[in-house]
């Protein structure tokens, strides 16, 4: 009984922690068609463990999914290299690929490293999906003093 109820509370606590997942790695072209049938808004980051600009931005991406202001939006990594087939279907050919995602439907697409990528995704964030699903002003540049 007592091992019963542990692995119930368990269970439950795993349940709530996924519930806040906002960065997601892809496993199967299944579970990306899911992803889009169940959320509305996806920024997809295509990526390959060799490649150096994927690197890099990637702690700056996982910045971006934990930022509460972006909560509506669900980030998702795709190795491109374990899954070639979503790759192609999606027209990638240089990485990192960011592809912006809403109502299924392809929106906005970037390919390659950008300087400032922080930065940079935040205010394409802001651009491209509406202003109420982000709570947040475009990143500035600081001011000098003068």
């Amino acid at each position: 009984m007592k091992k019963t109820i542990y692995i119930l509370f368990l269970l439950s606590i795993f349940v709530v922690f996924s519930s806040f997942a906002k960065l997601t790695e892809i496993t199967s072209k299944q579970q990306l068609e899911d992803l889009k049938n169940n959320n509305k808004y996806l920024l997809l980051k295509f990526h390959a463990i060799w490649c150096p600009p994927c690197k890099t931005t990637a702690p700056l991406f996982k910045n971006l999914a934990n930022q509460e202001s972006l909560n509506h939006i669900l980030f998702v990594n795709i190795d491109t290299d374990e899954h070639p087939e979503i790759s192609k279907s999606h027209g990638i050919i240089g990485i990192p690929a960011f592809i912006f995602v809403k109502d299924k439907k392809v929106i906005h697409k970037e390919e390659g490293g950008v300087p400032n990528f922080e930065m940079h995704m935040t205010e394409k964030l802001n651009e491209v999906f509406p202003k109420e699903v982000i709570k947040t002003k475009p990143a500035s540049t600081p001011k000098k003093k003068s």
